[in-house]
């Protein structure tokens, strides 16, 4: 009895448990707080996988969610917001969903396991009857993606960042559901794809053989018009699970067809292969202008298809099936006639041609017999071309039967192969088989004459197809002709054994000629992650491998070479790494472009090689000595590992090594960068290598001794110059970086830290005195300093500087010479470096500004001593200026430079004082403001030049005390007289003629080649009755003139002296034909 008790004791109280947690949920269900309670116990539970936010709402009436993610076995569902009201409701009792949104949905599916083992059929449940009766009034989704599974492919890269074009997008849909749990049914009433809009019903039976019926109506939309000749689209249902039965009726504007179909799926008890019949017809339709028909029975099982008059007539082309495939005695026959591919551009486009096939298939679904035979003129597909191609194949399943290849083609034309003939016949049986090609063609612009021949058999393996046999005949014959165009000359000198599968590639010893090299293969084995090779090189010719570059890319080498390397290799790269690979200079040298002149390296050594050992561990051993340059020895270390089935180094692969190079002579490199540079003394660098591949980490230093930098056409020049650099894990210090010119000196402090993608720069420049120039024609002597930092974490150059120019000289000729304009480039014969800049030029790309490009803001004081004297102007100049620069923007300038007094200005033969000068800079450098007053004094009419405006558009204009007409003004100004008044019409005309001929540019140009400063014909000022005389006169000062006057009628002639000792007064003694002394008194009255 005690026993009892204690279980009745027990069963209660579990009763009474449940009955409190049923109570509990209930309760907690029906309340917000418990509901929010419930969802974070549902998320501990989850372990994980389930994440969102709940914003409100209870479980039983309805809930709001927003950035609900489910994550499991590599899917992953988001939806950004739910929100929905559902309860449970009576008579009958059944889930009632009022309504149900949802957002944005996101699935993103995991990729299914690759098996090569045959997946079981599925099967229908007993029952597809539900436990509870629902009913969905309003289900509304708006935007639906379905991201397919990234299949890990070894051979292809995904590109972070890359938006896959394959996601299904789906919006709009809208749909209502109901069950009593015997019945379903489904009925979407909106939904919006890709390719237009879809709705209609459903309705499936719980028991078996689960009766189906429905409709679906499917309207195209505009976008998907030209690709989907559709307009509408009607879909009939009926039958069961078990046999599907569809009726299908399509319509567009110039299309009608009609399809019946029986399906039997996978999971039909009754079938032991699922089998599907297609019953279609196609009719009253046109496509292109042409009449579109078709018709056809098929049956489709999973190893046997029957095909009963089944064909295709569309826009003028045809193609025919009949007969049966999957056993031993079918047969399908084929038949392709298609003259009017071009009317098929709308599926594929650039498709054009004609092109036509029969034959006939035979035996098993899996492994077919095929006989056809084909032909092709004129055919067209994407970027491809066929002149012409016929030809015809014999495959058979069985080893030892007959298989027959043939193709000849005429003019193939590709992207990057041209072929103008092409032969290739197999003849033989997949046992025992000997293949034989022919081409003839080019690559690019270079011409080929390829022959290849082989004898082998192909065997089929478990899981693939493998082709062993032998290599007999490898010729390439192009270069024979000329070594300036085609690809290279190749021989294979013996048979070498050949072994293909899929990725997989042996190759045994070979021996080929490649031009004037040698190649001695003993051993190739490549596959994804598995490189096995040995074998020597000699004799390669570096000039023989541009031109191949040059080939096949287009782009010309910038320099010369005679260089000739030999190789060597013995290495596997597999589970470990062992071996090496070595290239070594055999005899020759490199030659560089110098200003039209090509200047040897002088290149004595130059060895590389690789070692490989331990867990997949890379050495690499540089050793290089140049008689212009000096030495390079280089050690590194680091790691392979293999990346979607290709070896390389990874980005964060550990580094070590050193590097070290010597230049003991820069006087010998400074030779390569052409005349008008001149180096001197000796660089030394030593640096040690760790960190990662991607991130390598610096330390070790770099000096120099005994530096001198010149710079012969521009008259720079550096002296006793010396460097002292040191490197700590990419932290550069300037410990000493210091140059003198003929005076002064000239500093660089700071440091540079190279560990960011924009290396942080701090560090000043420090001029002391400094003379940049010190040429007769060109001299600069500044002070001050300058700071160098990054701009801002876009990266660039900030450069902020004062300085002070001590004094200056920039005395231009007198007429500049000839330059061609920046964009001019001047290409000669075989000048491949002018060609790279005409390629540059030619480019259209917009410049990036690159770590270092720099944003200046340099202020510059003009100091006491800076004297320009050029373009007929000798100027002292003083003011301050504020020079700024940004990346894509002109140099820009702000601030004011003054003429001081003692500046001359030369115009017409005269030179002029400058008595106001000013240059406004408030914007382009190159484009200041201009206010300038030039005056010729000390005599009666005082003249002169006023310049306005701007240096683009300057505004010239003569001026007078007092104001005079221009022609007066000129004659003042040329003369130092006004022109006469007493002429007559023709003498004027004269006189005005000659006058603007030696006024003129002319005139002055004359004078200033015979050493006048006046050459004119007019009236005589000294008496002479000639009407015309020529006036020959030479200023020795501003106030004393010899003059010279001759007729130009008569043989009169006076030789003059005058003496301006006042503006008014003026004494002049003249001798020849008349003698005698004029004292002259000028006042003008206007």
């Amino acid at each position: 009895m005690k026993l009892w008790r204690v279980l009745g004791w027990l069963t209660q109280s579990l009763l009474a448990i449940a009955a409190l947690l049923v109570g509990v949920f209930l309760y907690a269900s029906h309340t917000e707080p418990g509901t929010r309670a419930l969802w974070q116990v549902a998320l501990q539970l989850s372990g994980g996988r389930l994440s969102g936010v709940l914003e409100g709402g209870t479980l039983a009436t309805g809930l709001r969610l927003q950035q609900v993610v489910w994550n499991a076995s590599g899917n992953q569902i988001q939806i950004d917001q739910i929100n929905g009201q559902w309860g449970l409701a009576r008579k009958p009792w059944r889930l009632k969903v009022d309504w149900l949104h949802l957002g944005s949905v996101d699935a993103h599916l995991a990729p299914t396991a690759e098996t090569y083992e045959t997946p079981p059929l599925p099967t229908l449940p007993k029952t597809l009857a539900l436990p509870l009766p629902f009913e969905i009034l309003e289900l509304r989704i708006h935007r639906l993606r379905l991201h397919p599974a990234q299949q890990s492919t070894p051979n292809i890269v995904h590109k972070k960042g890359a938006v896959n074009a394959s996601v299904t997008e789906l919006s709009d849909l809208t749909l209502r559901a109901r069950s009593d749990s015997q019945t379903h049914q489904l009925t979407v009433e909106q939904l919006t794809t890709p390719f237009g809009k879809l709705k209609g019903a459903l309705q499936l039976g719980a028991q078996k053989p689960f009766a189906l019926s429905g409709a679906v109506d499917f309207l195209s939309s505009p976008r998907a018009k030209p690709a989907l000749p559709i307009q509408r689209l009607q879909l009939r249902l009926s039958g069961s699970l078990e046999q599907i039965e569809v009726e299908l009726d399509a319509l567009g504007a110039q299309l009608a067809g009609h399809a019946q179909m029986e399906i039997m799926p996978p999971f039909a008890p009754q079938a032991a292969a699922p089998v599907t019949q297609i019953k279609f017809k196609i009719q009253d339709s046109v496509y292109a202008g042409l009449p579109l028909t078709g018709s056809g029975h098929l049956q489709l099982g999973a190893k046997r298809v029957i095909l009963n008059a089944t064909q295709l007539l569309i826009a003028g082309n045809k193609i025919r099936l009949q007969g049966r495939l999957g056993e031993a005695d079918d047969q399908l026959e084929f038949t392709l006639d298609a003259p009017h591919l071009k009317r098929l551009d709308s599926f594929y486009a650039g498709l054009s041609g004609s092109l036509k096939a029969a034959g006939h298939l035979s035996g098993q679904l899996a492994a077919p017999n095929i006989v056809a035979h084909y032909q092709a003129a004129e055919l067209v597909f994407g970027e491809t071309s066929v002149a012409q191609a016929t030809g015809q194949i014999e495959w058979r399943a069985a080893a030892h039967s007959a298989l027959a290849l043939e193709l000849d083609g005429r003019n193939i034309i590709t992207p990057s192969i041209a072929l103008h003939t092409l032969k290739a016949r197999v003849i033989g049986t997949r046992a025992h088989h000997q293949f034989t090609a022919a081409a003839v063609g080019q690559v690019g612009k270079n011409p080929f004459d390829l022959n290849l021949a082989a004898r082998g058999a192909l065997q089929q393996t478990a899981a693939q197809m493998r082709w062993q046999g032998t290599l007999t005949q490898l010729e390439n014959r192009s270069s024979q002709l000329t070594k300036a165009v085609g690809l290279p000359a190749l021989r294979l000198l013996a048979p070498v054994a050949l072994s293909l599968e899929p990725n997989r590639v042996t190759l045994g010893a070979a021996q080929l000629d490649i031009e004037q090299a040698t190649l001695a293969l003993r051993s190739l084995i490549y596959a994804p992650g598995v490189i096995r090779s040995a074998g020597t090189l000699k004799g390669v010719e570096l000039d023989g491998l541009l031109r191949l570059r040059q080939a096949l890319t287009g782009h010309l080498p910038t320099f010369k070479t005679d260089l000739v390397l030999d190789g060597d290799w013995d290495f596997s790269l597999g589970d470990s790494a062992t071996g090496y690979l070595q290239l070594t200079r055999r005899t020759g040298d490199i030659r560089l472009n110098t200003s039209q002149r090509f200047t040897a390296l002088g290149i004595n050594t130059l060895a590389a090689r690789v070692d490989l050992s331990g867990q997949r561990q890379v050495h690499l051993n540089l050793r290089a000595q140049a008689a212009r340059l000096g030495t390079l020895n280089a050690e590194l270390a680091s790691a392979l590992s293999l990346n979607h089935g290709q070896w390389s180094i990874a980005p964060e692969a550990p580094l070590s090594g050193r590097i070290v190079l010597a230049a003991p002579a820069l006087k010998t490199i400074s030779a390569l960068l052409g005349p008008q540079y001149l180096f001197e003394g000796r660089l030394a660098m030593d640096l040690t290598l760790a960190g990662q591949f991607a991130k390598p980490k610096f330390s070790g230093h770099l000096n120099g001794d005994d530096l001198a930098v010149n710079l012969l056409d521009e008259g720079v020049s550096l002296s006793r110059g010396i460097i002292r650099i040191a490197l700590s894990e990419n932290q550069v210090d300037f410990r000493q970086v210091e140059f003198h010119g003929v005076e002064g000196t000239v500093r660089v402090l700071g440091g540079i830290a190279l560990d960011h993608a924009n290396p942080i720069l701090s560090a000043k420049l420090v001029a002391d005195k400094f003379e940049l120039f010190a040429t007769p024609d060109k001299q600069l002597s500044i002070s001050g300093q300058a700071t160098l930092a990054n701009r801002d974490a876009s990266g660039g150059l900030a450069i902020d500087g004062d300085f002070k120019i001590d004094h200056a000289l920039f005395d231009l000729p007198a007429t500049p010479a000839p330059k061609l304009g920046d964009d001019v480039i001047v290409i000669r014969a075989n000048d491949a470096p002018a060609q790279a800049a005409l390629d540059v030029l030619a480019s259209d790309r917009p410049r990036s500004p690159g770590g270092f490009l720099p944003a200046a803001k340099i202020n510059i004081d003009l100091g006491r001593n800076f004297r320009f004297h050029g373009a007929g102007a000798d100027l002292k100049l003083r003011g301050k200026l504020s020079v700024l620069s940004e990346f894509n923007k002109p140099l820009h300038a702000v601030g004011d430079i003054r003429v001081d007094q003692g500046s001359t200005y030369e115009t017409f033969g005269r030179k002029l004082a400058i008595e106001n000068g000013y240059f406004g800079f408030n914007g382009p450098i190159n484009n200041p403001s201009i206010n300038v007053l030039a005056m010729r004094r000390n005599q009666e009419v005082e003249v002169g030049v006023q310049v306005s405006g701007t240096l683009r558009m300057p505004n010239a204009r003569l001026v007078s005390e007092p104001n005079l007409p221009d022609n007066e003004k000129i004659s003042w100004l040329l003369f130092g007289h006004g022109s006469s008044g007493g002429m007559n019409l023709g003498q004027t005309n004269t006189a005005a003629a000659a006058f603007a001929l030696l006024g003129g540019v002319g005139g002055k140009r004359i004078a200033q080649t015979i050493g006048l400063d006046e050459f004119s014909v007019g009236q005589s000022d000294a008496g002479l009755t000639d009407p015309q005389v020529v006036n020959l006169a030479k200023a020795l000062s501003e106030r004393f003139i010899l003059g010279y006057e001759q007729g130009l009628t008569t043989a009169a002639s006076i030789f003059k002296a005058t003496w301006q000792f006042s503006r008014s007064w003026s004494i002049t003694a003249h001798t020849g034909t008349l003698n005698g002394v004029d004292l002259l008194f000028n006042r003008r009255f206007d």
